[in-house]
């Protein structure tokens, strides 16, 4: 059961991403990062979902 709220009462999928983006393949994979970075990046992994494409469209597209 949902209940209402300031978003509606209907659930919501909310999905972030994190792209670098630079002229070549190279310099994107070369990026560096500081140190906050690394420490974000260790972090968000544990929030992570990594599989095949069927695994995923069977998490997320039921």
């Amino acid at each position: 059961m949902s209940l209402p709220g300031p978003l509606g009462n209907e659930p919501r999928i909310n999905i972030c991403i994190i792209v670098i983006c630079a002229d070549t393949d190279e310099e994107a994979q070369q990026y560096n990062y500081t140190e906050y970075d690394l420490i974000r990046i260790r972090e968000n992994r544990k929030r992570m979902i990594v599989g095949s494409y069927e695994l995923l469209a069977q998490l997320f597209c039921k």
